[in-house]
């Protein structure tokens, strides 16, 4: 355990007399970090001699390379020897909107279904799915809605936490388990300050809450929602009779392929390099460091509607990984001698796909460099 140190966030940590590490936010999933590491010669701390930046998993935005740029010019050396990178979306198509985006559209669609009901958000005459459940005598009631996140043992918790603030409600995790107690851990030790979160956001009482984070596998299935229902009622008998609908999200970049919007569609020359580097070049000309601009639309949700479904389950791209975009404009803003991918090491023709990338983003740092 002596081995082990806890990294501050944001601060140089020296390793060695000559080695030193930085760590920056991933906007990944909580705990998740970039590494910078850089070497020094002896006695002379001017200038590193050796960068290598880590990304582990990553969502790329104009913030962070702005930060990373920030830390490569106070040592007066904005080149990065070797960068190891998240390649989980690296291939062309892979476009999805901001996680900002995302979770904005998203709390908005829960506020306005609560607000306006199924019938009017949905344009669908039938009745609640839980209508004839409800006690006759009750003829003013708030349309109550219980909404169901999907979430991996650690992840996707911005959307819920959103929608939450939205809703102006509490996150219900399942008492006495092991996702509660990380998220609780999470809350406590958020450094985040663009996440203003606390603990207080958490409860395990049914009552203070109406969006609930829960695994994935739960909104595999109609039945495996009535499974969890089952599981509320196990905690407390009379909480599911009142809920009038449930709403579900799975939050993953994989769905990106129900929006065609965000799909580019690779053209018979996508491997040829002076067409990647084209492609690249026009990325970057119509770049304004703006994040959402292919933003999310609640249309997206809405298509996704199932009439006969009692329960709705909606695929939105939110993903903590880069966006074939995200990872264009990051090796085309930072300068770097190589770069070395992490993920999709397992095809010998993806390799090389993403090597031809690799080499137009150095086509691009020279054609700006140069202008």
């Amino acid at each position: 355990m002596d081995e082990i140190q806890i990294l501050p966030m944001n601060k140089r940590f020296w390793i060695t007399d000559t080695i030193s590490v930085v760590t920056l936010d991933a906007n990944h999933c909580p705990g998740a970090i970039i590494m910078l590491f850089q070497e020094f010669l002896a006695n002379s701390y001017d200038k590193p001699i050796r960068q290598i930046l880590h990304t582990g998993d990553f969502r790329s935005n104009a913030k962070m390379i702005e930060t990373i740029q920030k830390w490569l010019a106070e040592t007066a050396n904005e080149t990065i020897d070797q960068v190891y990178l998240d390649t989980t979306y690296m291939t062309m198509g892979y476009n999805f909107p901001s996680q900002h985006s995302v979770c904005e559209t998203v709390a908005d669609f829960t506020l306005r279904l609560i607000k306006h009901g199924k019938n009017k958000t949905f344009g669908d005459s039938q009745r609640n799915l839980f209508h004839f459940q409800r006690k006759k005598t009750l003829t003013t009631h708030r349309y109550r809605v219980l909404f169901l996140v999907g979430t991996y043992t650690i992840g996707k918790e911005k959307l819920a936490i959103k929608i939450c603030e939205f809703l102006k409600t509490k996150l219900f995790v399942m008492p006495n388990s092991v996702k509660f107690s990380m998220m609780l851990t999470v809350l406590q030790n958020n450094e985040n300050q663009n996440d203003m979160w606390d603990e207080s956001l958490l409860t395990s009482n049914l009552h203070e809450s109406s969006v609930h984070l829960v695994p994935i596998r739960v909104l595999k299935s109609q039945e495996t929602i009535e499974a969890y229902l089952k599981s509320l009622k196990e905690l407390e008998t009379d909480y599911v009779k009142d809920i009038e609908d449930v709403v579900g999200f799975i939050p993953t970049g994989w769905s990106h392929n129900f929006g065609l919007k965000y799909q580019k569609k690779n053209d018979d020359d996508e491997n040829e390099m002076s067409g990647n580097t084209e492609y690249c070049l026009e990325l970057m000309k119509n770049d304004r460091d703006n994040d959402d601009e292919n933003g999310f639309e609640i249309s997206s949700i809405l298509r996704q509607y199932k009439k006969y479904n009692k329960f709705q389950v909606f695929n939105v791209p939110y993903s903590e990984h880069s966006s074939f975009n995200d990872l264009v404009k990051f090796g085309c803003k930072l300068k770097c001698s190589e770069v070395i991918p992490t993920v999709n090491l397992n095809n010998l023709w993806k390799v090389r796909y993403m090597t031809n990338w690799f080499q137009c983003w150095e086509n691009v740092r020279k054609t700006r460099a140069a202008k």
